[in-house]
């Protein structure tokens, strides 16, 4: 309520400056004091906008976190420089990024999202869609939303990203139902997977197909987040001890991009190379399966030249398959290493 009163009171002053500026561009300045009163209203006019941002960044942290950035903070102080249009352009860039709906719900960091979040969202926060995980740190959310949304959010298949929405409301929650039900849903899950990996493990026979789910379910726990930061280095072990014993068991090119792949996650990229090159020595070798954990090991490695092959291979290789990211990725690294070099 003092916020209003007090930016409608800056509004209003700053009209009437830009009013008085208009007047003396127009009638002239023909003595001194005129001019004096000139550069009074319009410095004024340029301080009072610069108030009214302050104020609505301090107001919204949205706004000062996403939108205005230093560098634009700065482009909108020069912009104000201009008398007359320079003030009304800089506190109208500024409304505009205020009261525009630019905060989308970001639907591509999740597998599924519910129309009915979107909905409850939209109806709750005036038109202004904005992420499922920041809907939850606002304390202005009525019980009956944040239990429906946190229904919805338990509805979806598990990714990282859910893991992390849930443990966002577990540290900043203040509704103690809904803090329980996320610290449930991250419980359940967790049961559930050391439920599978006691049963896998106490099993008489401990056969490839044993020995590679268990290293799977070891890894869907630090790959969900399930497990605090501290224990998450145990279970990527585990995931790494269980997928090389199966290697070892059953030696084939699955059981191969397993292990690679887990050892690279945990940093050990020699015993990762290691079966790489078995596997490549053997000939059980398929390019679109290898292409990336090449490129990872080749940038760990900092082999250049193992790099600029991969690299020219994922340029004018047509007749196989290569996922868009793995292409991307390739061309940011090369960017990266001629920027170094150069």
């Amino acid at each position: 309520m003092i916020y209003s009163i007090f930016s409608s009171l800056l509004l209003c002053c700053w009209a009437v400056t830009e009013v008085a500026v208009c007047y003396f561009l127009i009638t002239g300045m023909s003595d001194l004091p005129e001019a004096l009163s000139f550069l009074c209203a319009y410095g004024l006019s340029v301080l009072l906008v610069y108030l009214i941002v302050n104020g609505l960044i301090k107001h919204d942290r949205s706004l000062g976190k996403r939108m205005i950035t230093e560098a634009l903070m700065k482009f909108l102080v020069f912009l104000a420089v201009i008398p007359l249009i320079g003030p009304v352009l800089s506190l109208f860039i500024v409304l505009f990024f205020r009261l525009y709906p630019l905060y989308p719900v970001r639907t591509e960091l999740f597998d599924r999202v519910d129309k009915d979040i979107l909905v409850v969202l939209k109806e709750k926060y005036e038109g202004r869609a904005i992420p499922v995980l920041e809907a939850f740190l606002v304390r202005g959310m009525r019980g009956e939303h944040a239990l429906r949304v946190i229904s919805r959010v338990d509805e979806m298949e598990w990714t990282p990203m859910k893991s992390v929405i849930l443990r966002s409301i577990i540290r900043t929650g203040f509704r103690q139902n809904v803090v329980l039900m996320a610290i449930d849903i991250l419980t359940r899950k967790l049961d559930q997977i050391l439920a599978d990996i006691s049963a896998a493990e106490d099993a008489d026979n401990t056969d490839a197909e044993t020995m590679r789910r268990l290293a799977n379910l070891y890894h869907e726990i630090s790959h969900l987040n399930l497990c605090d930061s501290i224990m998450k280095p145990f279970y990527q072990e585990k995931a790494c001890k269980w997928a090389v014993r199966v290697f070892q068991q059953a030696y084939s090119e699955e059981n191969a991009l397993l292990c690679v792949r887990y050892l690279l996650e945990v940093g050990d990229a020699s015993k990762a190379r290691k079966i790489y090159e078995a596997m490549r020595e053997k000939g059980n070798y398929f390019l679109p399966k290898w292409i990336t954990y090449e490129f990872e090991l080749a940038l760990v490695s900092g082999e250049i030249a193992s790099f600029n092959r991969i690299y020219q291979i994922i340029e004018t290789v047509e007749e196989v398959y290569i996922p868009g990211k793995v292409k991307e990725a390739a061309r940011t690294w090369k960017r990266v290493l001629t920027s170094a070099w150069l």
